[in-house]
């Protein structure tokens, strides 16, 4: 027998009593089936390792492995049904996971995974489900993926006993249900069941029916009505109606699947009961409450404790307006603000910026308790706690006060990390959206040729001739970022572990980190720090693990998947599968996002999937975004396309096909060489500012955009998170050039 042990980030929680539980289940295998059964444990997160191979009485160590090996990583549970194949599995295969996938094959096509296993003399997949957040539906692809013998779905949280007793138990499939005098039955067949389940069947009685009878495997039973609390039961009636119509939405297309999903819709924002096709909002204004269709009278009825207990509350008060943030005032910038003024404009920007309801929903976090000890909105504060700058040509990002130098005009090739808090989102292990919510209708634009969706007055070339010149830089200074420039970029551990890194302290630096995360395993930034150190220590593969780490906390948040990539890329190719995968779903889950868009088509030109990255970067310019969302990011996405379609042509693409593509957008290839530095950065609450300096004095911002020497900053977004871009067109001409960023 196999032990496939899940642990992935998630199961940190608690992971030192998960180990011991495989131990005592290992223990009481081999007392039910025998002290010789083989055993292979093998522990798999985005990575698969074996721990242990021989007779079950002889386990020996396997809770201390466990432990040292540590809850890092995100779940991929594709990867590692390919180990096994790969690496001769038992008969009989255990899962202990909560199912939940973020990473590689999602879990729909896990199925064809489990098959392949077929040819390797594997013949039952078990699933015991453990922690409180479970993907049921991943649980079942797996036990029932077309093995000659179905699995059991076990709660290793009933104890080691009854799941060593399930394992040796049968398992009955597609078990049929009927209902005399129904008008609708849910489910009419029970997927898989073993002696001794108990399984809740729905059934609405039809108005004629004077009784009902319910029938499993045709055995006949009589059904005696009980008191149950209407509330509890009318919204469990919901949930099931709405699996109900998912499964039919499964196999539905066109029209009909159209309908299905506006029917799943209704019928969840009717029950308050979230659905493959909704999610909960945060609306904070009335124009929220327009944007997503919501009439803000018509409240509806919700749960509620009265004095005969759990009670539906029908709500009839009147609904009192919310006011808008007064808009950002239009005020000249060319002329230099005072640190006050500064600051009193970024405010004002802070407060209009943070205009996206699904940036702000709160988190369902996957380790439960630890969401107060971890808090992410602190541990992601640019106020203080990290302030790096990392920029590159292609990606970057940054946070804080800061320089670096940028030596030399070739574009890095890797993405940098984004040092930033990161606005709330659908919190983490909890179902996504299908789709990202659509954005504000755009304010009316000019025709634009068929099929692209951006005008064509909006496509245009780094060519411009500067119309202001900066002053040098001991002329124009911004009193605000001198004085912000004197605070520490970081404190606290993170800042320890940092001064101990610089002085080349790496031992004592991962001792403190290792401290830190075991502590409060899910504080983003005691995973940066300890990552840093493991990178210090050469230890990359543990490195990468910890990286992944915050798509497994986080996996339905697009800002958090996009950061922990740009981490992850740092750790070169070996990485750049989980890199492309996060990249890709956080397009899926925010196409609103421009810089997710940016990011996957760079990760893949870097992986030589050119082709791949062309249609990408297309979808991203094809793209509508909120008028005015990403000032002057547009102009860098039809850069992006004409160097990745350069890039696509060196490498096969076929000139025909790819000039007709940019034909139809207006773009051309880029006429010759240029260097760009692109800050991005992973919230909109905050205003980042971007300096660039140069070897003259010369000092460009967002007053003064352009450096004499050669270089513009296209635009000033104030709306969170980028890209900036400063573009020097030709080879340039004055470096070192140094790069700061401010944010208010």
């Amino acid at each position: 027998m196999t032990i496939l042990v899940d642990t992935s980030a998630s199961r940190a929680l608690g992971f030192a009593s998960q180990a011991r539980t495989i131990h005592r289940l290992v223990d009481e295998l081999a007392r039910t089936y025998g002290g010789a059964l083989p055993v292979q444990v093998v522990a798999f997160d985005q990575v698969t390792t074996p721990l242990y191979d021989g007779r079950a009485d002889r386990i020996g160590a396997i809770e201390s492995a466990l432990i040292a090996r540590k809850a890092l990583g995100a779940s991929d549970l594709g990867q590692a049904l390919s180990w096994l194949a790969a690496h001769a599995p038992k008969s009989r295969i255990v899962m202990v996971t909560d199912g939940v996938v973020t990473a590689g094959v999602k879990t729909d096509g896990l199925g064809a995974l489990v098959k392949q296993l077929a040819g390797r003399g594997v013949d039952r997949i078990d699933v015991a489900l453990t922690g409180g957040i479970r993907d049921d539906e991943a649980a079942l692809a797996l036990a029932h993926g077309g093995l000659a013998h179905t699995g059991a779905i076990l709660d290793l949280d009933q104890g080691v006993g009854e799941a060593a007793r399930r394992i040796g138990l049968a398992v009955r499939t597609e078990i049929p249900v009927a209902a005399d005098g129904a008008r609708w039955v849910f489910p009419r067949a029970i997927a898989a069941a073993q002696s001794g389940d108990e399984v809740t069947v729905f059934v609405r009685r039809a108005a004629q029916a004077q009784q009902l009878g319910l029938a499993i495997a045709g055995t006949r039973m009589a059904l005696s009505p009980v008191a149950v609390t209407p509330a509890l039961l009318g919204r469990a009636f919901a949930s099931a109606e709405i699996t109900d119509l998912d499964h039919q939405l499964a196999k539905a297309t066109g029209d009909a699947a159209g309908k299905l999903r506006a029917e799943i819709v209704r019928r969840s924002v009717a029950a308050r009961v979230v659905s493959s096709q909704t999610a909960m909002l945060v609306l904070e204004s009335d124009a929220d409450y327009a944007r997503y269709g919501i009439d803000r009278r018509a409240l509806a009825d919700i749960l509620a404790i009265g004095p005969s207990g759990v009670e539906l509350m029908h709500r009839a008060a009147p609904v009192v307006q919310i006011v808008a943030p007064e808009p950002r005032p239009t005020e000249s910038r060319n002329k230099k603000p005072s640190a006050d003024a500064k600051k009193a404009e970024k405010v004002a920007v802070d407060k209009e910026s943070t205009n996206d309801p699904l940036a702000r929903e709160g988190r369902d976090d996957r380790l439960g308790q630890l969401q107060e000890e971890a808090k992410p909105e602190a541990a992601m504060d640019p106020g203080g706690d990290v302030g790096h700058a990392h920029l590159t040509d292609g990606a970057g990002a940054g946070a804080g006060s800061s320089t670096a130098a940028a030596t030399s005009p070739a574009p890095r090739d890797e993405s940098a990390p984004a040092h930033v808090r990161l606005p709330d989102m659908p919190g983490p292990r909890s179902p996504a959206p299908a789709q990202a919510a659509p954005p504000p209708p755009p304010a009316p634009r000019p025709a634009r040729p068929e099929p692209t969706r951006m005008p064509a007055d909006r496509r245009v070339r780094v060519q411009s001739a500067p119309s202001e010149i900066a002053a040098p830089d001991d002329e124009v200074n911004d009193d605000g970022m001198a004085a912000n420039r004197r605070k520490p970029a970081l404190h606290g551990p993170l800042a320890e572990i940092e001064r101990a890194l610089a002085a080349g302290h790496a031992d004592t630096a991962l001792a403190t980190a290792s401290a830190w995360h075991d502590k409060a395993p899910g504080d983003v930034l005691a995973l940066i720090g300890l990552g840093d150190a493991l990178e210090a220590k050469h230890d990359l593969e543990t490195a990468a693990r910890v990286y992944g780490s915050i798509i497994d906390l986080y996996p339905a948040r697009a800002d958090f998947r996009r950061f922990a990539g740009e981490r992850l890329e740092r750790l070169g190719k070996a990485q750049r599968a989980l890199i492309i995968d996060t990249y890709r779903r956080g397009v899926e889950q925010r196409p609103d996002h421009l810089t997710g868009h940016r990011m996957l088509a760079y990760a893949l030109v870097r992986d030589g999937q050119y082709a791949a990255a062309f249609a990408a970067i297309l979808d991203g310019i094809d793209r509508q975004y909120p008028a005015n969302r990403f000032a002057g990011a547009e102009r860098v996405l039809a850069e992006d396309v004409g160097m990745i379609a350069a890039a696509y042509l060196a490498h096969g693409g076929k000139r025909d096909e790819v000039m007709a593509q940019l034909d139809r957008r207006r773009l051309a290839l880029p006429a010759g060489p240029s260097t760009r530095f692109i800050m991005y950065w992973e919230t909109d609450a905050n205003d980042v500012d971007f300096h660039i300096r140069d070897a003259h004095g010369g000092h460009a911002w967002y007053s003064h955009k352009q450096l004499a020497s050669g270089g513009e900053l296209y635009a000033d977004i104030t709306t969170g998170y980028g890209p900036e871009c400063f573009a020097i067109p030709g080879n340039p001409k004055a470096g070192p050039y140094q790069l700061s960023i401010n944010y208010y």
